[in-house]
């Protein structure tokens, strides 16, 4: 058995930058099925025109919601290729909704990894749009570097207790699909 059946849903966990989107693509366009992003869901669900206007407007409980209700959907929408934000995994309704799919084998988790330093040049790289997710206590934002480790920190106990299979992203990405569809 590989890394997806007929009847699942792959669903990408990992930090920012581990490579979610551009996995899920290639993964999807491999396997001929669907893929989509949790977070696309649940802004259209939140009616808004972007996370940072969620979190302004509605707030944190409103986003954390849709991604739960986003999430449900996906996981009926099946099969396919659902790719997480990096602190979906870490809402309780989320870690639920996962766990209960995992155990009737409607979805397989996957977690995307790669070092901290990787994930540093990767955000410094691609994400300049996106702000920091943490700052330090004086205000100032934190580097790549400093984020990817502190998420790390606060996210892998999580990441792991939800992953039928840890991935390596740093390998190119062929070789990164094939160590996801292994037997």
């Amino acid at each position: 058995m590989n890394a997806h059946t007929a009847d699942e849903v792959v669903v990408l966990i990992g930090l920012r930058g581990s490579g979610k989107t551009t996995i899920g693509r290639a993964l999807a366009e491999r396997l001929h099925c669907p893929w989509s992003d949790l977070d696309d869901r649940a802004l259209a669900l939140c009616e808004q025109a972007t996370i940072q206007a969620v979190f302004d407007g509605p707030g944190a409980t409103r986003w954390r919601a849709a991604e739960a209700e986003a999430l449900e959907s996906a996981l009926t929408d099946r099969p396919g290729i659902l790719s997480l934000g990096g602190g979906a995994p870490c809402v309780p309704e989320v870690v639920d909704l996962l766990n209960t799919a995992r155990r009737h084998r409607r979805a397989r988790v996957i977690w995307l990894d790669a070092s901290s330093e990787c994930l540093a040049r990767r955000i410094g790289a691609h994400d300049q749009a996106r702000p920091p997710l943490r700052s330090h206590p004086d205000g100032s934002p934190l580097n790549p570097l400093e984020e990817s480790q502190l998420l790390r920190a606060e996210r892998s106990d999580t990441y792991r207790a939800l992953a039928d299979r840890v991935v390596d992203t740093e390998p190119p990405l062929e070789q990164v699909l094939e160590a996801i569809l292994e037997p």
